[in-house]
């Protein structure tokens, strides 16, 4: 809180005495700001089960020619989307039901698998149409097995996208886990920066607040697997 305000019964107040520069008098045409900060909470109550939001109003008395007066805004609402967490990973060994095999590091022209897997929560909404993708280059190839326990998992040999979709996932406290078995094979030097999976896009929907949602996770490179 700036100026000198201070929170009191769920309001922020100000007054000539805390900021006796901007509220002791007013001229004409005159405006003053005033400002503060607010932090949502990561996780949603549990007994929260509406549209969250922040609701403000202005309410200013002052004296104009010695007489009271009063006046409010208008009431400013503001949504609070879902906080999602998502990433993408790689992995060799201890991936579960999924195992890399082949060497590791790879060697130039000879195929080796990893376990990729893409990883949602926790959340703090209900999310709907959710949608997972990645496109797959030249020097990755599609194993057909997978692991997951929600949603559809695809491969589109024509256009080399792998994806995953579902049209509902309840707010997940813990991690839900979508993984995949890719071969990669190329023919150049490898190095730490060779990229595996590259650059994964998710949309979802809030379903509390009806607003679609775009995230991003970084490439995952040869340096990022153990």
């Amino acid at each position: 809180i700036k100026d000198n305000g201070i929170f009191e019964g769920g309001s922020v107040i100000w007054d000539a005495s805390a900021a006796p520069k901007k509220l002791t008098r007013l001229d004409p045409g005159e405006t003053q700001a005033f400002q503060f900060t607010l932090t949502t909470r990561t996780l949603l109550p549990a007994e929260i089960d509406s549209l969250p939001q922040i609701t403000a109003q202005a309410k200013l008395r002052a004296k104009l020619n010695d007489q009271e007066v009063a006046a409010e805004s208008a009431v400013l609402a503001t949504k609070i989307l879902a906080n999602i967490e998502f990433d993408a990973l790689g992995a060799y060994k201890d991936a579960g039901k999924l195992a890399g095999s082949g060497p590791h590091p790879p060697l130039p022209g000879q195929e080796t698998n990893y376990v990729m897997v893409w990883q949602i929560g926790p959340t703090s909404s209900e999310l709907k149409d959710l949608k997972i993708s990645a496109v797959l280059p030249g020097t990755l190839s599609w194993k057909n097995m997978t692991d997951y326990a929600v949603g559809d998992l695809r491969y589109d040999a024509a256009t080399r996208t792998v994806s995953w979709q579902a049209s509902r996932v309840p707010k997940l406290t813990e991690l839900m886990k979508i993984q995949f078995l890719l071969g990669f094979n190329t023919k150049a030097e490898v190095t730490n920066s060779l990229v595996i999976l590259p650059p994964t896009d998710f949309t979802a929907t809030d379903a509390l607040a009806g607003e679609t949602l775009e995230l991003y996770a970084d490439a995952v490179q040869l340096g990022d697997i153990k």
